[in-house]
């Protein structure tokens, strides 16, 4: 249907079929995960919008980009407030290929051999994507909504195709990702909802392992100690490593929120607290942010069973179920102005280059959550601690808003040696409201 209206426009283009297309586009994404939100919006109805209505969601300063790929050709259409236009770009199969192989050199881009590959990755993804909209750009926010393996690519790291062609987006953009743009819709029907009693809520360095010296008192062995990568893409729990960084995150950010309010009433669940038990319990409703810092879990072939691994360990050392499904989390009810998901794939759905994504992602917005920060990839311990540590420091102390603080934090990793590769900052997107 996109095709063809796409192929009137291009008979009759003073007829709006393009703008019909876009409406066809939003209808596809947004159908079924519209109907998730309609009991988080208080009963009022939902539903995919015209192209006007979602330029009256805009701001002043914002460009929408919605990408729609299709086998022969794929299509763009850039939105603001005042006018829109759409694009022919590649076939999907062409501009996922290319997609494959950025994700691939981000992911190897610690490593000092991948960066110039990473470079040379990102510049012909960069052209296809955004080379027919390169005099638009300007220094607008971006609102994304992808399709495909682009939903598995953070756009911070595409590149300028009308600057020197090593400029990251990110250096001139705050960015915003949508599964739909009739989804920010949803999400401001919850304003108005009554007010959080507390401000933050963190949940960090779960009980993994029996041999956890909170258990046994036994010393960890070196490697066990340093951490690693917060994630594993099996389900063999005895496999994961305590994560030291997590417990900085949860001690900075309680820092950072008492700074910032001082009234405010902080939750800080660290090692046996950090239980899937508290989530479930519905004691996080009542903070304006949730923050979990723990490993994740990618199930590709079901991703209702992607999740968060929180203590596996009781108290007494007795083992407990200790991963938060999403299939769980969805049916929550969690109106947090934001939650932060600091561990690995828990940006993702199914494996690169499916339609399906972000299911542990969008199962918090289904939940209430007004914006999600998820990651894309297996994030490096230390350097996640690091990020959210300038992340909240922008939020908390120079109160910006959260698409503007994570730019910042991001470009300040950025510039510093020991974190300058995309591997160690770009992971994290922002999904949701930009307000």
């Amino acid at each position: 249907m996109i095709d063809l209206l796409m192929e009137l426009d291009s008979i009759q283009p003073a007829e709006g079929y393009d703008r019909k297309a876009f409406e066809v586009s939003e209808q596809a994404r947004s159908r079924d995960l519209l109907d998730s939100l309609t009991g988080t919006t208080g009963g009022a109805t939902v539903h995919p919008l015209k192209l006007r209505e979602v330029q009256k969601l805009l701001d002043e300063d914002n460009l929408l980009l919605a990408y729609s790929l299709g086998t022969d050709r794929s299509f763009l259409w850039t939105v603001t407030r005042e006018a829109s236009e759409s694009y022919v770009l590649p076939g999907k199969g062409q501009i996922e290929a290319a997609a494959r192989q950025v994700y691939s050199a981000l992911k190897s881009s610690r490593h000092t051999e991948a960066r110039g590959f990473t470079e040379r990755a990102v510049v012909p993804l960069s052209q296809m994507l955004l080379g027919p909209v390169a005099t638009r750009l300007s220094d607008k926010s971006l609102v994304i909504v992808a399709d495909g393996a682009l939903q598995s690519i953070p756009f911070s790291v595409l590149t300028h195709p009308a600057g020197s062609g090593s400029e990251f987006l990110l250096v001139r953009h705050e960015i915003t990702v949508l599964p739909s743009a009739s989804i920010l819709a949803a999400i401001r029907e919850r304003e108005g909802r009554p007010a959080s009693l507390g401000l933050v809520a963190v949940l960090g360095d779960p009980v993994f392992s029996a041999r956890d010296e909170r258990i046994s008192r036994e010393t960890f062995p070196e490697e066990e100690r340093e951490g690693g990568a917060r994630a594993t893409r099996d389900r063999d729990l005895s496999a994961f490593q305590r994560l030291p960084g997590s417990r900085q995150e949860a001690e900075i950010l309680a820092s950072l929120a008492l700074a910032f309010s001082p009234a405010g009433r902080t939750l800080n669940a660290t090692g046996f607290d950090a239980s899937r038990e508290l989530v479930l319990s519905g004691r996080l409703s009542g903070y304006r942010v949730l923050h979990f810092a723990a490993h994740g879990i990618l199930d590709p072939q079901q991703p209702g069973q992607s999740g968060i691994v929180l203590s596996q360990y009781d108290r007494a050392g007795r083992p407990q179920d200790g991963v938060l499904r999403a299939d769980e989390i969805r049916k929550l009810d969690l109106p947090a102005d934001l939650v932060v998901l600091s561990a690995c794939y828990t940006g993702l759905g199914a494996d690169f280059g499916e339609d399906g994504r972000a299911t542990l992602l969008q199962s918090f917005l289904e939940a209430g959550a007004s914006r999600v920060i998820a990651s894309l990839w297996d994030v490096d311990d230390r350097a996640t601690a690091e990020l959210m540590k300038r992340f909240y420091q922008g939020l908390f102390v120079e109160r910006l808003p959260a698409a503007a603080a994570l730019q910042q934090a991001q470009l300040s990793m950025m510039r510093e040696p020991r974190w300058s590769a995309p591997y160690y900052w770009a992971g994290f997107i922002l999904e949701g409201d930009w307000r």
